[in-house]
């Protein structure tokens, strides 16, 4: 059980977990979600799209997808879900701990969290993307199905639709920018929720790890609902993009440069925390899951 970091003993716990997780019946929730989505955030602007005449920017809809308060409820649960038994502990886990060393094996699975919420989003990008194949252009700047079609069509101003890509986005920021910029919010949300379940794992109190990240994930829905300022305590709210701004006015409300700060501050907090935990891992009384 030695301290000393080894990188290949890192990427090795890391990959064989990951390969494990991409290989799990689980996996169909994905394509499951992805029709959701595009249920509820892609076809209203494909429908505003025909019925405009005019294409969208095959970024819009990925953007919204992002953006969208139900989805920043949905997509982490169904992340969690996926990840349920994060870290594992069944046999051949509790096997790799005692050769790799309790702190490369901790960082190893905070390697695949990473890879795992990576993989994630990903497939959800990609899938959501192949929806627009034909029927979406790219550039970096918005199309005309978002910036004029509450002007040409005002009855339809206040639909659902018009709030998936509200005036605080693309009055303030590029495409390229808010696709960036939403995905790796969304990243570091998903990151932050499994450092979390990971230290509650290594304290043996799986449990409160659960209502931890249940927590998180509730009251930063219930605080970003009613747009209370305590909701920059929670992650979800940094990681819309356009609750940081003014609809027209080119103001910021809370500064994207202190999202990144705040998920940068709460990672580094966890990373130590979970360092400590791991030094205090004691192989022989892991409780071990079921392959």
């Amino acid at each position: 059980m030695g301290s000393k970091i080894s990188l290949r003993k890192i990427w090795s716990v890391a990959y064989t977990e990951w390969l494990k997780w991409v290989c799990n019946p689980r996996m169909i929730i994905i394509p499951v979600l992805t029709v959701f989505i595009y249920s509820y955030a892609v076809l209203p602007l494909l429908e505003r799209s025909e019925k405009m005449g005019a294409p969208l920017n095959i970024l819009e809809p990925l953007i919204a997808v992002g953006n969208s308060g139900m989805l920043a409820l949905v997509i982490p649960i169904v992340f969690l879900t996926l990840m349920s038994d994060f870290p594992r502990t069944d046999g051949v886990s509790v096997f790799m701990l005692s050769r790799t060393g309790r702190i490369n094996w901790m960082l190893g699975q905070m390697l695949f969290g990473a890879m795992g919420a990576a993989t994630f989003l990903g497939a959800i990008y990609v899938m959501c993307t192949a929806f627009l194949a034909g029927k979406a252009y790219i550039a970096n700047g918005w199309s005309m199905v978002v910036k004029r079609y509450n002007i040409l069509y005002p009855e339809d101003a206040n639909s659902f639709a018009s709030e998936l890509l509200p005036e605080n986005l693309y009055n303030h920021m590029t495409p390229f920018s808010a696709v960036v910029q939403t995905y790796l919010l969304l990243f570091f949300y998903l990151f932050t929720l499994i450092t979390v379940m990971l230290f509650f794992r290594q304290r043996k109190h799986k449990v409160a790890g659960f209502l931890a990240v249940s927590g998180i994930i509730g009251f930063g829905v219930l605080f970003t609902a009613v747009k209370s300022p305590a909701m920059w305590g929670f992650p979800m709210a940094n990681t819309i993009i356009w609750l940081h701004y003014t609809d027209i006015l080119r103001k910021e409300i809370f500064p994207v440069s202190y999202s990144y700060i705040y998920f940068a501050v709460i990672i580094a907090m966890l990373f130590a925390a979970n360092v400590l935990a791991a030094r205090k891992i004691n192989i022989d009384t892991i409780e071990e899951t079921e392959a």
